[in-house]
Formats: C-alpha cells, structure tokens, sequence
C-alpha cells in the first residue's frame, strides 16, 4: 500500500520508521526539513506538500499534539480535502473523541474515512513495533488498515466505532497519570521514613506493586517532565471533560492525577528533585 504519515515527533518518527521498513511504501511531509532528514536516504519519499501526499496516498497516519493541530492539518492544511474517495486517515494523536467524530461526518462527506488509533508505549516501543493501538473504526475499514497498524503495533485491536479508541487511550492515559501520582506520594512517604529510594524501586518491582511505570520512574528527568506535563495536562483535561458530561465520577483517580500533574510540572521546572 501507499501510505503516508504526518507527525515525525518522538513516538511519529519511529512509527513512520516501522512503516518504512515494511513491505509499504511510504509518503512523509513535515513544516519542517529538519523532520524529515531521518528519512534522506531511506526508501521513503518526502512530498512537498500535505495535498501531494494526500492524493498520493491510500492511508494517511497523523500523529501530531492535539486537537488543534489535527485540525490543522486535516481541515486548515487541506488533508482531507486532498484524499481521494476511498482513502482512510488514520488519527494517532491523543485528542476527544468528538474531534474523531466530527472529522468522521466532514471525511464521509468526500468519501474518505477518518478513524482513530492512538498508541501506547512509547517510543521504545514504537522502534521495536510493540504499541498498543486501540482502533476505533467501522470493521471493514479496521481490516482494511491492519496491515499497516501492525508494522508498530504489537497488540491492535479494534475497541469500538470512531471515538471508541480515543475513549480507550484516555482511560489508559489516566490510569498511568493516577500511578505517576501515586508514585510521587510513595518516594515523598520514603522520605519521610528515611528509606533509599533505590532500595524501595528494587524492592516494589521484585514484588506485587511492580508496575511499567514503577520501573520507569527513577529515569524521570527535568527533560522529559517537561515535555511530559503538559501532555498529561491535556489528556487529564480531556478525560474530565469527557466524564463529567456524562455525570460520571472517578474522584481516586481524579486527585491521583492532579497530584501527578503538579509534580511532573515541578520536576521540569527544576523546583522538584527525585
């Protein structure tokens, strides 16, 4: 197939990778020449522009920050108009679930689907094309792009219709911010008690509180809180957003997540020391 990919990021790059690598053949435009130099030399072609790599694609993956900029590039840059009929875009990106729908209705107007498959992992995981990605897709369009979804992921599956897949990525996302939280409180009570941080990590993770993110958390550096923070803001904001319209509550995971927020905040701005 001829896919192509926007959004050369620090989980989009080595996903594109993983495309490139596979028996696809790839399409990769950026703003910016410095994001696609990975790709020079490689079998990839580099459009010019985000309409050429539309009309020359099949399937479009998009991983990019937000909501705004998968407007950008779906609606104000012209994605989707550039797609052909029967062509899918595929929405990678943490966004709402609502931003997935109405892009869907404004896609089936020109006969192209957009769906959504947000990833988790990491870029560790996305090199070794290990992601979980939660698809939320009609099931013939989910087959259609299964070829290519399983070029990053190791675990794919097909959660629900447009939007489901968001819905799944954000409780995943605020479970993981409710242990990050979590976890910030337990090395503060380690503190407290005078006990080693080190010696506490190795115990927990020999144990039955092991978790991914127990075993992630003494590499956390003011680098990467503050390029994590506001993401977890986002996505916490997302998921409030989403549970209090529908008069739901998750008040545990709720204070957990703030607490996360706050710490990885401070921790980037160098107010914080693990």
């Amino acid at each position: 197939m001829e896919i192509g990919f926007v959004g050369l990021g620090w989980i989009g790059l080595p996903m594109a990778r993983r495309i490139e690598s596979s028996e696809h053949s790839l399409h990769v435009w950026a703003r910016s020449s410095a994001s696609i130099e990975p790709f020079a030399n490689g079998p990839a072609l580099t459009e010019i522009s985000l309409a050429a790599l539309g009309e020359s694609c099949e399937i479009v993956g998009v991983c990019v920050r937000d909501d705004a900029a998968v407007e950008d590039v779906l609606v104000t840059r012209g994605l989707l108009a550039a797609m052909r009929p029967g062509g899918v875009i595929v929405i990678h990106s943490t966004v709402h679930p609502d931003t997935c729908r109405r892009l869907a209705k404004a896609g089936d107007a020109r006969g192209v689907m957009v769906i959504d498959a947000p990833v988790s992992g990491g870029p560790w995981a996305a090199e070794a094309g290990e992601l979980a990605v939660m698809v939320g897709a009609d099931p013939k369009t989910f087959e259609r792009c299964l070829p290519m979804l399983k070029t990053f992921g190791g675990f794919v599956r097909l959660i629900g219709p447009v939007g489901a897949g968001q819905s799944a990525k954000l409780i995943n996302n605020l479970l993981t911010t409710a242990t990050v939280g979590l976890l910030f409180e337990i090395f503060e009570l380690c503190d407290g008690l005078g006990l080693d941080h080190q010696a506490i990590q190795e115990t927990l993770t020999a144990g039955s509180a092991d978790s991914r993110m127990l075993r992630i958390h003494p590499d956390l550096s003011q680098e990467r809180a503050r390029q994590g923070a506001p993401l977890l803001r986002k996505d916490v904001a997302i998921i409030s957003e989403l549970v209090e319209s529908r008069g739901l509550r998750v008040s545990a995971l709720e204070t957990a997540s703030k607490k996360a927020v706050e710490s990885m905040t401070a921790l980037g701005e160098g107010d914080r020391h693990m």
